[in-house]
């Protein structure tokens, strides 16, 4: 093996992985990586690239995560701690670690992978488009005052027992609301459980009358930081007093300089506070057939698209879509004229086109208006 060869790291290399991240990324807690390597790393894959001496100069960690896609499920990876030592830079490490990612998850027929920027410059070349924004809000003590509903909101924090009936109920408020989110199960409100106790939190349940109507994952730094703050539409206007409630009784407050809460993730136009938009999320398709086959249509509608894919030939060429309301279809075709292509494009212009962006391209020949993009999204992952 040469020293510029990618390999996928075995359990007895996820030390030097530490390391590196702990020197790249020092802001991270010594908690919160015994957390990760003791709750991610089970079934994660990691790619990285060694030195002579065997000394890891680059490396990016995929963590598997179901997600649904409309109304499919997909098996997908979130790529998270993409690290090259600063001598090692500007060598086309990292690009070599995502071309062998990808191409791997091309042979797995995954649909599309998604990640966290540093900056959206940094992966735009290899078609990663932003596909989710993050909604944030600083709420003050002063500025928080119930609605008008005569039940109060309680506050708890989840148990493990808790957590399969949280996870059904996140199930249901996110379906009613996107069609882009995480699949929600027992294991993954425990890891996620686990990881906001890492950053001394949790995850806080909101009750009516005794009946979850809602949650949040909450941490602490110098004031609360709550996300994910999601909630049954009648009770949305209640749960930010009753967390204010809940940390006067916790005595969080009791030296504040600053009696507020950050929140982020939440329903859009849901509260009159300033709030921020930022890029949170890019995504990008892996194996275009297998994305097509969660696309539907509010009718019957074919299209020709000739796609271009600079790292994954196995997407290169003419495909027919087919979609109705019963599914999706690509299929690669070698007989088609050129002036019979409705539309040429990159797999990153597909990626921002399938997930809802608008305006970028011409839209005469192609049937959008028929298709259900996948435009509610809701992805505010972190690790």
């Amino acid at each position: 093996m040469s020293s510029r060869d990618v390999y996928r790291l075995e359990d007895k290399d996820y030390g030097k992985t530490r390391k590196l991240w702990e020197e790249i990324f020092p802001d991270d807690t010594k908690e919160f990586l015994d957390y990760y390597y003791e709750y991610c790393t089970r079934d994660n894959l990691i790619y990285g690239i060694v030195d002579d001496d065997w000394k890891l100069l680059s490396m990016a960690q995929f963590n598997p995560y179901a997600v649904h896609l409309g109304e499919t499920t997909v098996d997908t990876h979130y790529i998270v701690a993409v690290a090259t030592r600063p001598e090692s830079r500007h060598q086309g490490l990292m690009k070599s670690i995502l071309q062998r990612a990808l191409s791997d998850g091309y042979e797995r027929n995954e649909a599309f992978m998604f990640l966290m920027p540093a900056a959206e410059a940094i992966y735009k070349p290899f078609d990663f488009e932003t596909i989710y924004e993050q909604k944030s809000m600083i709420v003050r003590k002063e500025d928080s005052s119930p609605g008008h509903m005569e039940i109060e909101i309680q506050v708890q924090e989840a148990e493990k027992e808790d957590l399969c009936q949280l996870a059904d109920l996140s199930e249901k408020l996110l379906r009613e609301r996107y069609q882009v989110y995480t699949v929600r199960t027992a294991a993954y409100m425990n890891r996620l459980l686990k990881e906001q106790e890492s950053e001394r939190g949790g995850i806080l349940i909101f009750l009516a009358e005794g009946k979850p109507v809602g949650y949040c994952f909450s941490a602490l730094e110098e004031t609360p930081q709550i996300r994910e703050l999601i909630c049954t539409a009648e009770y949305e206007k209640e749960v930010i007093p009753a967390l204010f409630s809940y940390y006067n009784e916790k005595g969080v407050f009791d030296n504040a300089r600053d009696e507020s809460i950050t929140v982020t993730a939440f329903r859009e136009g849901l509260y009159s506070n300033a709030v921020k938009t930022a890029s949170l999320i890019m995504a990008r398709i892996v194996h275009l057939e297998s994305f097509a086959s969660s696309l539907r249509s509010r009718e019957p509608v074919s299209f020709t698209i000739k796609a271009e894919d600079r790292m994954l030939p196995g997407n290169n060429g003419i495909f027919r879509f087919d979609l109705s309301e019963n599914g999706g279809c690509a299929c690669r075709i070698t007989d088609c004229r050129a002036e019979d292509v409705d539309a040429v494009l990159s797999v990153g212009a597909l990626t921002k086109l399938f997930f809802g962006a608008k305006g970028f391209i011409e839209e005469d020949r192609l049937p959008l208006s028929k298709i259900h993009l996948f435009d509610k999204i809701f992805l505010d992952e972190i690790v």
